[in-house]
């Protein structure tokens, strides 16, 4: 299943402190990755519980500034969204 349509981040662009929300109900614990232009794992972190739909907040404050790309990944669901940090 691929989240990205209705996978948010905001504010994005990003001061620092951004919050992933997803719009669709997870069916299965995923993982998820902010990666920089180099295609380095910079965090990692993950939904454990599928049914737990609160918001991630991913602190960006220490990275230098840039384009990241987040990325959702699970047994049989992905999602991905760019993400800039000022």
């Amino acid at each position: 299943t691929d989240l990205s349509p209705s996978l948010k981040v905001f504010p994005n662009p990003t001061e620092g402190i951004c919050t992933v929300r997803i719009g669709t109900p997870l069916t299965e614990p995923v993982k998820v990755e902010v990666i920089n232009t180099d295609g380095r794992i910079m965090q990692s972190l993950g939904w454990k519980d599928p049914l737990e739909m609160s918001d991630l907040r991913i602190d960006l404050t220490n990275y230098p500034a840039g384009a990241y790309f987040l990325r959702l990944s699970g047994k049989s669901t992905t999602g991905a969204q760019v993400l800039v940090k000022r």
